[in-house]
């Protein structure tokens, strides 16, 4: 009778013990991109992008509130080795995209820590596969170039109370993307600073301006500013019969001075973006997209694209996007063409993206 007792109680006292484990589990998630390219210069020795099948990226992401006090999040990318994008034997590698902790108790700011996506523009802060084409627009990659801005220090994020959201973020961070900082000493620091206000026009419609402002020592050991402001208009039906919806961006970056692959200085640069994205049908989407980038130094004239893309998303976990790349470079005896077809699939449970 005793040991019916024991093991009653002990049938008793797991649900709770389990109850008390079970927010000590992290969601975790798991992203595949699975590109097909063929473009007209996808088989020249040191293009980037290579004709044929390829696995893009893998993304490896842990979320979980560590206690009352903070919350963790990790992302870890794998994706093709540098040798491997410019014909080396095909290798992968592990790439911290993000390792932070931010606080969730400290009274009207949020305080964030360790390497992050920074608050530059309306692209930056996003993932590969949450990217709104299949690759990241001019205003972006012409001066960070693919990975974006992601560097490891300490941000403070404050939501203003004003009668719109209005939020402003300010942070130290080590200035190493080469291709706008850089120079290559621990102690050198980046500073930047960012705007974001959001308004509601109506039940159906909100536009969005954000500014943001940047500054460090770049490789020449001379202080390099970079800039950016993005609008964003959106609309969607209140009927939630109607599954459509429309949104259109303006992104325009800047930088006092750019280094190459090489480390070339490039002089200062601009370049902006524009997107429109419409949602025709509940699972299809049509979207377009121009940008141009200018090195104020180069009198060859401003580099242009315009992509085209279509887009089948049944779910939040899986879509199948077609893409297709016109770039005019004035450095290139004829035009690029690029068409690019991506299978992007989620598992698991994975935090919801921006809005």
């Amino acid at each position: 009778m005793h040991h019916l007792i024991c093991a009653f109680a002990l049938l008793c006292t797991f649900p709770v013990a389990f109850a008390q484990q079970k927010p000590l589990n992290p969601d975790i998630s798991l992203n595949g991109l699975i590109h097909y390219q063929l473009g007209s210069q996808g088989n020249t020795p040191n293009s980037e992008f290579k004709n044929g099948w390829s696995l893009k990226e893998a993304e490896l992401r842990i979320t979980s509130n560590l206690d009352a006090y903070f919350r963790g999040d990790v992302t870890l990318a794998f994706e093709k080795a540098e040798e491997t994008l410019h014909g080396g034997e095909e290798e992968y590698h592990i790439e911290p995209e993000e390792i932070f902790v931010e606080t969730l108790q400290v009274p009207g700011v949020t305080f964030r820590v360790g390497k992050y996506l920074l608050p530059f523009g309306k692209h930056n802060e996003l993932h590969t596969h949450a990217f709104y084409f299949i690759d990241a627009p001019l205003s972006q990659s012409a001066l960070f170039h693919e990975h974006g801005l992601s560097e490891t220090g300490l941000g403070a994020y404050y939501l203003a109370p004003t009668p719109w959201f209005m939020e402003v973020s300010a942070h130290a961070n080590e200035a190493s993307n080469e291709h706008v900082f850089g120079t290559g000493t621990n102690d050198d620091l980046m500073g930047l600073y960012h705007l974001k206000n959001l308004w509601d026009i109506n039940d159906a419609s909100t536009f969005e301006w954000t500014f943001s402002y940047g500054h460090g020592r770049d490789q020449d050991y001379q202080f390099n500013h970079i800039y950016n402001s993005s609008l964003t208009y959106k609309w969607r039906p209140v009927e939630k019969s109607k599954n459509t919806s429309f949104s259109w961006t303006l992104d325009a970056s800047a930088a006092q001075n750019s280094y190459g692959e090489s480390g070339i200085q490039q002089g200062p640069i601009n370049a902006f973006s524009t997107w429109m994205i419409y949602q025709f049908d509940t699972n299809w989407w049509a979207q377009f997209r121009y940008g141009q980038q200018n090195f104020k130094t180069d009198s060859l004239g401003a580099t242009e694209k315009n992509s085209i893309l279509v887009g089948y998303i049944p779910t939040e976990y899986s879509a199948i996007r077609l893409q297709y790349d016109l770039i005019d470079d004035p450095a290139e005896a004829e035009n690029e063409q690029r068409g690019t077809l991506q299978f992007n699939f989620s598992m698991g449970a994975h935090p919801a993206h921006a809005y």
